[in-house]
């Protein structure tokens, strides 16, 4: 733990969190409903229900996300020695459930929107007990386990955001299916524009986001999702899958939550400590 005594020596006193941050919490709020109604215009219960009935798909998508991105994440971390700050998010990150970017990349990707929203619901149901199981046995070799909080009230609302909208949306499509084709199209590009924004956002939330950050970090970071989407692909191709499918596992399992990890960081450590974590 010497790295985060270091990082938090003479800074004792919590920063007060900016009003960016907020808003940026509020722009969020805002995709994950948007997104998921857009989503829901987009499918109907018989295709949704076809993955529920058959679900391979979805195990396929829930092995890779559960089981394989975190071991990976926990190898990677120790191949290349990361510090412990740095393991920490690096193990939070892959921990964290694909989001509502997940469907967007999916709608984008011609992939399956209705296996991807049932693997997005099914992913945050799951996470509830997976994440701090993995949490727990890879952070016993980090010393992170009893530092770190699982937000779950925060993701049971999550939960809730994902299906109501998902479910209004798949009644207009049902009641008046030419405006759900708009509605989708509209949705999803602006969507788009918020993950943008968002993403531009942290920049003046975190400014010292890239400040002091080692090598084996940034390859970690970009090797991860590779590693996300190789084994999400690999895996549906080895159960024969149709290439849709596969795409749009490879999608699920590669793109992780980052809103849950942040949501996870800021609730375990103060901001001026989170902020550091972070980078």
């Amino acid at each position: 733990m010497e790295n985060f005594t270091n990082a938090t020596h003479g800074n004792e006193t919590q920063k007060e969190v900016p009003l960016i941050k907020t808003a940026h919490d509020v722009l969020i709020v805002v995709l994950l409903v948007a997104v998921m109604f857009a989503m829901g215009c987009h499918i109907t219960w018989e295709q949704l229900w076809m993955h529920v009935r058959r679900p391979i798909g979805i195990i396929i998508g829930m092995l890779s996300q559960f089981v394989l991105l975190p071991l990976s994440a926990f190898v990677l971390i120790k191949v290349l020695g990361l510090g412990i700050l740095h393991a920490t998010g690096l193990l939070l990150l892959a921990c964290s459930p694909g989001g509502v970017t997940s469907n967007i990349f999916t709608y984008f990707c011609d992939g399956d929107i209705s296996l991807s929203i049932a693997m997005t619901t099914c992913s945050t149901l799951v996470a509830l007990g997976m994440m701090p199981l993995n949490l727990y046995m890879y952070g016993q070799n980090l010393r992170t386990e009893s530092d770190v909080v699982i937000p779950y009230e925060r993701m049971a609302l999550t939960l809730v955001a994902v299906t109501c909208p998902v479910l209004l949306g798949m009644v207009v499509h049902w009641k008046l299916p030419k405006l759900a084709g708009y509605l989708t199209k509209i949705g999803s590009y602006a969507g788009l524009a918020i993950i943008v924004i968002c993403q531009t956002m942290e920049f003046f939330i975190f400014p010292d986001i890239f400040k002091n950050v080692p090598w084996q970090l940034y390859f970690a970071v970009v090797l991860l999702p590779c590693l996300g989407f190789s084994l999400g692909y690999t895996s549906a191709w080895v159960f024969r899958l149709k290439p849709q499918v596969r795409r749009t596992i490879s999608i699920e399992s590669g793109v992780q939550n980052v809103g849950t990890a942040l949501t996870v960081a800021s609730l375990s450590f103060p901001f001026h400590v989170s902020t550091v974590f972070l980078c």
